[in-house]
C-alpha cells in the first residue's frame, strides 16, 4: 500500500516538472539558509559552555557610579580574586585572568611569538581545560610555573610529555618551568591562548594592578555546592569599599555576578547590569531563519493553489467514487513531504558547497555534523515541519472542492481564497522590503564608521609594537627611524590610538570638590604625538624638548575641559595619579574608542624618551605612496637593535576596522539574505500570476474579442501586483524604521535614516515584481481568445 502511495505521489510530482522544480528550488534555498543560520546559532550558543559544565562559575563585574552615570564591565582590580576567596566562605575557587599580547618565547634555538594569559593557581580548578600533563592542583602554584598548549609544547619540545619540567624563556627576560600541558582550545572557546603564566609574576611586574582603583583584569569564581548566587552577590556588592581611601561624593564602586556561560552572548551592560550583546544577533538571525523558511513554504502554497485548477477534476472524480476527505488531505500533504525531502537533499548539497564561504564570512569553523544523531533528528523534524506547513493549505483547499461543481466545469474560487493568497504574497514582500531597507541602512552605517573623520588621519599610519628592551633604547630607535626615507614623523603611545581605555579615578584640579571623584581615560605618549597623529590643538602646545618640565604636564581633550570647567586652562594645575602638573594643551575631541561609545574625558601624559616598561607601540606616519619603503627600513633597524624578536607592524586603518567586525559580518549576511528572500518571494509571485491568469482566462478572451490589445491585458494583470507591493511597502516602512532605529541606538555616532531609503526599497521591489510576472502576463495576453473561451 505504501509502495503504491509513493508511486502515485511521485507520478503526481513528475506530471508537472516545472512546478515541482520551482518548488524544490524554493524550498531547498529556504532550508539551506535555515540550516546555515541554525548551525551558526548553535555554534554561538555553545561557546564556553564546555568550560563550566555542571559547575557554578561566575564572572565578577564592577559597576562605577560617578556624576550620575553608571559604567560597568568585567574589569576588576588585580587583587580582587585572592581577597574574595579569603573573605567569602561560599567561594570555593577564585582566579584573576588577564589576556596577554603575543610574547616571544625561546627554548634552545627556537624563538616563537605566542599569545597567552596570566591566571591564578585556581584557574585550572575552576575551568574544565583538559590537561595532558601535570595536575590542576599544581599547574600554576609556583611563581615560575607556566602551562603550555599542546601546539606550543610540540613546537618547542616535540611532545607534551617531553615538555614537562623543561625551562622556557619568556620575552628574553626570565625563565619559566613547564608545569602543565593543556589540550589545544577549540574554536568555540572565546578566549584563545597557548600559555598561562602565574598570576603572582604579573602582580610583581605590573605594580599598578595592586591599586584598588585600577580596573583591568577579569575575576572568575566558583561557588561551593548548593550556594545561592543571589546571596553571594549581595554579600560582595560593597566588597571593594573598605579597600578604597575615599569613595568620594557621588562616586562609588559595586560588584556583581554573571554566569560565566552567559558572558559571551550577554557582554554589554545597560544601567550597570548585563543586558544584550551577541545574543541579540542570535535572536535576530533565528527569526530570520524561520521567516526565510516560511517564505519558501508560502511559495509552495501559492504554486500549489495555482495548479489546483488542473488537479480539480482529479479531486472531483476521486470524491465521486467515494474518496474520504481525510485521505485526500493525507495524499496532498504526503506529496508535499516527498517534495520537501527532495528539497532537503538539495539543501544539504548547497550547505556543503556554501559552508566554507559562510565560515569565512562569519569567522567561524562550523562543520556539518553528519555523524550526529541530534542533527539528523532535528533535520528530520525540519523536513516534516516544512512539508506539513507547505502542504497544509493546498491539501485543505483541494480536498474541500465540491465534486459536482468540479465535474460540471463550473468551479470558481471565492474571493476569500484569492484574498488569502494575496495576503501571503504581501507578507512575503513585507519581509523582503524590510530586508532591503535593513541592508541599505546597515551598509550606510558601516560605510559611515569606515569613512568618518575621527579627528586624526588614520591613513599612512603604522604601529610598531615595542618588544623587550626596545623601550629603553627608544630615543636611539627613534633617531635612526627619523633618518629613513619615506618616514614623515614618529612618536610613542602606551595604547593603540583607537583603543585607549585605561581609566583613572584620582583626577584633581583647582576648584574641584575634594569629596568628588570623576572618571577619565588616560594615555601616555612621547614627543611629536600630536604631529604624527595629525590631531588638532585648540589651544596650547604639544610636549616639547624645549620644556623639561613637560614630564609633569598634561594635554586634555574638549570633553575633559568641560568636565574640569577651567575658562583659561593653559598653565592651570591638574593632579593625575597623585602627580601634580599643569595643562599645556587642549585637543579638539577625537574618537579614541569605537563609535559605539561617546567621547569621554581624556588626559594625555608624557612618558619620556626612555620607556621604563615593556609594551606600547611606536607610531609612524609615512609619506603617501612610500609606506612599503618605510616599513622595509624600519624592519632593518629593528632587527639590528632586537635580533631575537620577530618584527611586527600593524596598519592603523586595519586595526580600526577590527572594531566593527560584527557589523561587517551582519552587513554581508544581510546582503545575501535580502537577495535570497526576494528571489524566493518572486517564485511565490510567479505562482500568484499563474493562478490569476488561469482564473481570468475567460475574461481575458472576452476583452481581446472586444478590442483590448496586449498592453491592456498586461496592465490589467499587473495592476493587482502593483497594489500588493505598494501595500507591502506601506506595512514594511514603519516596521523596518523601528527595527533599524533601535539597532542604530547602539552607536553614539550614527547616520540619520533618510526617507529615500524606503522609497528606493519599495521601488526596487516593485520593479523586480513586475519583471517576474511579465512573462506570465504576456503569455496570458497572447493566448488565442477562441481557445480560452472554448475551454470555459
Amino acid at each position: 500500500m505504501i509502495k503504491n502511495y509513493l508511486k502515485t505521489a511521485f507520478r503526481n510530482l513528475t506530471r508537472n516538472k516545472l512546478f515541482s522544480l520551482i518548488n524544490i528550488v524554493g524550498l531547498a534555498i529556504g532550508m539551506a539558509c535555515s540550516i546555515l543560520i541554525f548551525l551558526w546559532v548553535h555554534d554561538e550558543k555553545r561557546v564556553d559552555k564546555f568550560l563550566v559544565e555542571n559547575k557554578a562559575v561566575y564572572g565578577v563585574y564592577e559597576r562605577v557610579f560617578s556624576e550620575g552615570k553608571i559604567d560597568a564591565g568585567h574589569f576588576t582590580p588585580g587583587l580582587l580574586a585572592a581577597e574574595l576567596k579569603r573573605n567569602i566562605p561560599e567561594i570555593k575557587y577564585a582566579s584573576g585572568f588577564w589576556s596577554a599580547q603575543e610574547i616571544l618565547f625561546s627554548a634552545g634555538q627556537k624563538n616563537i611569538n605566542e599569545k597567552g594569559c596570566y591566571a591564578d593557581s585556581d584557574f585550572f580548578k575552576i575551568f574544565n581545560y583538559h590537561l595532558l600533563q601535570g595536575t590542576k592542583a599544581t599547574a600554576l602554584t609556583e611563581p615560575d610555573a607556566v602551562a603550555l598548549s599542546r601546539k606550543m609544547a610540540v613546537a618547542f619540545f616535540g611532545s607534551p610529555e617531553k615538555a614537562i619540567g623543561k625551562t622556557i624563556r619568556f620575552n628574553n627576560l626570565i625563565d619559566f618551568r613547564v608545569s602543565a600541558v593543556f589540550e589545544d582550545l577549540p574554536s568555540y572557546a572565546s578566549e584563545k591562548f597557548d600559555y598561562a603564566l602565574n598570576w603572582q609574576y604579573l602582580l610583581t611586574s605590573v605594580t599598578w594592578l595592586k591599586d584598588w582603583l585600577n580596573r583591568s583584569p577579569a575575576t572568575y569564581i566558583e561557588l561551593q555546592d548548593g550556594t545561592d548566587p543571589i546571596k553571594v552577590e549581595a554579600k560582595i556588592k560593597n566588597f571593594i569599599k573598605p579597600y578604597l581611601t575615599s569613595n568620594g561624593s557621588g562616586f562609588h564602586l559595586e560588584l556583581g555576578l554573571q554566569r560565566f556561560d552567559q558572558m559571551y552572548l550577554n557582554s554589554t551592560f545597560k544601567n550597570g547590569i548585563p543586558d544584550g550583546g551577541r545574543i541579540e544577533y542570535v535572536r535576530l538571525f533565528s527569526i530570520i531563519a524561520v521567516f526565510i523558511l516560511l517564505i519558501a513554504c508560502i511559495n509552495f502554497m501559492n504554486l500549489a493553489t495555482a495548479r489546483s485548477v488542473k488537479r480539480s477534476k482529479e479531486v472531483g472524480i476521486r470524491k465521486a467514487v467515494g474518496a474520504i476527505r481525510g485521505w485526500l488531505i493525507l495524499q496532498f500533504i504526503g506529496e508535499s513531504v516527498l517534495l520537501a525531502f527532495f528539497a532537503f537533499v538539495l539543501a544539504l548539497f548547497l550547505v556543503v558547497v556554501i559552508l566554507p564561504v559562510f565560515n569565512q564570512v562569519t569567522a567561524k569553523q562550523i562543520v556539518l555534523p553528519l555523524s550526529s544523531l541530534t542533527f539528523w533528528f532535528n533535520a528530520g523534524g525540519l523536513l516534516l515541519l516544512t512539508g506539513i506547513v507547505a502542504g497544509s493549505y493546498p491539501a485543505l483547499f483541494l480536498s474541500s472542492l465540491n465534486p459536482v461543481k468540479v465535474l460540471k466545469g463550473s468551479l470558481k474560487f471565492g474571493s476569500g481564497a484569492l484574498l488569502f493568497r494575496k495576503g501571503l504574497v504581501v507578507f512575503q514582500f513585507v519581509l523582503s522590503i524590510i530586508f532591503i531597507i535593513s541592508t541599505i541602512i546597515i551598509a550606510q552605517q558601516v560605510s559611515y564608521v569606515q569613512a568618518k573623520n575621527l579627528g586624526f588621519d588614520k591613513e599612512n599610519l603604522v604601529y610598531i609594537p615595542i618588544e623587550r628592551d626596545l623601550g629603553h633604547k627608544f630615543s636611539v630607535f627613534k633617531q635612526q627611524l627619523s633618518a629613513l626615507p619615506g618616514i614623515k614623523s614618529l612618536s610613542y603611545s602606551n595604547q593603540i590610538p583607537t583603543q585607549i581605555g585605561a581609566h583613572v579615578y584620582n583626577l584633581d584640579w583647582e576648584g574641584k570638590n575634594p569629596a568628588t571623584k570623576v572618571v577619565a581615560i588616560h594615555n601616555g605618549v612621547g614627543y611629536d604625538y600630536l604631529k604624527t597623529m595629525n590631531l588638532k590643538l585648540l589651544s596650547g602646545r604639544d610636549f616639547s624638548k624645549d620644556f623639561p618640565s613637560d614630564s609633569a604636564a598634561y594635554i586634555i581633550n574638549e570633553t575633559a575641559l568641560k568636565m574640569i570647567g577651567y575658562k583659561n586652562p593653559i598653565g592651570k594645575p591638574l593632579t593625575f595619579f597623585e602627580h601634580r602638573g599643569k595643562i599645556i594643551g587642549v585637543l579638539k575631541d577625537f574618537n579614541f574608542q569605537s563609535l559605539h561609545d561617546p567621547i569621554q574625558p581624556l588626559v594625555i601624559g608624557f612618558t619620556g624618551e626612555n620607556i621604563s616598561w615593556d609594551g606600547g607601540l611606536v607610531i609612524v606616519r609615512t609619506e603617501a605612496g612610500k609606506t612599503k619603503l618605510a616599513i622595509s627600513g624600519i624592519e632593518n633597524v629593528f632587527k639590528k637593535m632586537e635580533p631575537k624578536f620577530p618584527f611586527k607592524y600593524l596598519f592603523a586603518d586595519e586595526e580600526y576596522q577590527k572594531l566593527y567586525n560584527n557589523e561587517q559580518v551582519i552587513s554581508r549576511l544581510s546582503n545575501t539574505f535580502s537577495f535570497l528572500t526576494i528571489f524566493i518571494s518572486c517564485l511565490g509571485l510567479l505562482g500568484l500570476a499563474m493562478f490569476t491568469a488561469e482564473q481570468r482566462s475567460k475574461e481575458i478572451g472576452v476583452r481581446k474579442i472586444i478590442g483590448a490589445n496586449v498592453s491592456d491585458i498586461v496592465m490589467m494583470l499587473s495592476t493587482d501586483i502593483v497594489k500588493l507591493v505598494i501595500l507591502a511597502s506601506v506595512i514594511a516602512t514603519p516596521v523596518s524604521w523601528l527595527i533599524m532605529n533601535k539597532w542604530l541606538q547602539g552607536f553614539a555616532f550614527r547616520i540619520h535614516i533618510n526617507g529615500w531609503i524606503f522609497v528606493a526599497a519599495g521601488g526596487l521591489t516593485l520593479i523586480i515584481a513586475l519583471l517576474t510576472i511579465s512573462y506570465q502576463a504576456l503569455k496570458a495576453a497572447l493566448i488565442n481568445p477562441v481557445k480560452s473561451l472554448r475551454s470555459e
